[in-house]
């Protein structure tokens, strides 16, 4: 495997199995590149090259990058935009997976430390959001989400950019996920709590489920905008932001009121795995079922196109191995 700095470490990082957990379009892969259309806008051309290994492993290159800020990076960059998470978060997650315990020849017995509790949680300020509250023409116009749903989730807009409040479990504001409405870049606010430890929506569940027995079930997405997709639908939905499901989000969703969660997963074999994931997560803490969209790729794309997310078939979960149809 290539060794690439990873925070200021050199990790043996198998990139060609990290990166072929996602669809690519027109993508042809070599022994030493991946060249596909670019990931981080819509494009049909192959504009965009990632190094696989050699020299320059990680390394990437956009060559007809919107944003100067993606027009090349390292590979810790563009996984996070992978996972739909933050560089931070994508940075632990190599090391985690990769990296060798950091050794030394002396040995210095370590300080005695006091428990210091449970961990706070971050929780930032509403004025971040601000000015910008209010609807988006763009989940309006061309992803179908109405103005009412849009200010049920307390979304902002700048014109140029979505803003997804997450919150935690007791409606305080956790973070926020800003969406690019001329590509697929996004980016969360700084010194905010890490994305990958909350669930979109979970808040609604928690205001709600008491007085109305409807949020004690609710479809769990990958994607806010698929989410809130099924809201338009009339039926409650939570998201975990991304394929990768990490034990916080579904300690969260267990503590919850949720008694029924029906899975709804994205099309692709990252998809698969989270669906995967939820279910030895959940299993004999909820009771499980799953939904397949069909033809397309998400449920906002089915339903952009005329699809009824209500009307799609529920079947419950018996295995725990998951295949897509």
């Amino acid at each position: 495997m290539p060794n690439i700095p990873v925070n200021g470490r050199q990790v043996d990082v198998d990139i060609t199995a990290e990166l072929s957990q996602y669809e690519w379009t027109r993508a042809r892969w070599t022994s030493d590149k991946l060249l596909s259309a670019s990931p981080f806008r819509a494009d049909n051309h192959p504009s965009f090259m990632a190094n696989l290994d050699g020299e320059y492993a990680g390394t990437w290159l956009d060559s007809g990058a919107i944003d100067p800020d993606y027009s090349s990076g390292n590979f810790t960059k563009l996984l996070a935009f992978l996972r739909d998470e933050s560089y931070e978060e994508a940075a632990e997650y190599l090391i985690e997976t990769y990296a060798a315990p950091e050794q030394s020849d002396s040995f210095t017995m370590p300080a005695l430390q006091l428990a210091e509790g449970p961990r706070q949680p971050i929780v930032i300020d509403e004025a971040i959001i601000g000015s910008h509250r209010g609807i988006s023409e763009y989940l309006r116009d061309e992803r179908g989400i109405t103005e009412k749903i849009q200010r049920f989730f307390g979304v902002g807009s700048t014109g140029s950019a979505v803003l997804l409040p997450w919150r935690h479990a007791d409606g305080r504001l956790a973070t926020v996920k800003y969406r690019r409405t001329d590509s697929k870049l996004f980016w969360y606010a700084r010194d905010a709590e890490p994305v990958k430890r909350c669930v979109f929506g979970i808040d609604k569940i928690w205001r709600r489920a008491a007085s109305d027995a409807r949020f004690k079930q609710a479809v769990i997405c990958e994607g806010e905008i698929d989410a809130m997709s099924f809201y338009v639908a009339g039926m409650p939905a939570i998201a975990t932001g991304g394929a990768n499901v990490t034990q916080r989000q579904i300690d969260l969703i267990r503590a919850s009121p949720l008694e029924h969660v029906i899975l709804a997963a994205d099309n692709d074999e990252a998809g698969a795995k989270w669906a995967k994931a939820l279910t030895e997560g959940l299993r004999g803490h909820v009771r499980l079922s799953k939904i397949t969209v069909p033809g397309v790729k998400d449920s906002n794309e089915y339903a952009v196109n005329g699809g009824d997310l209500a009307g799609l078939e529920r079947e419950p979960i018996r295995a725990v191995t998951l295949s897509l149809r």
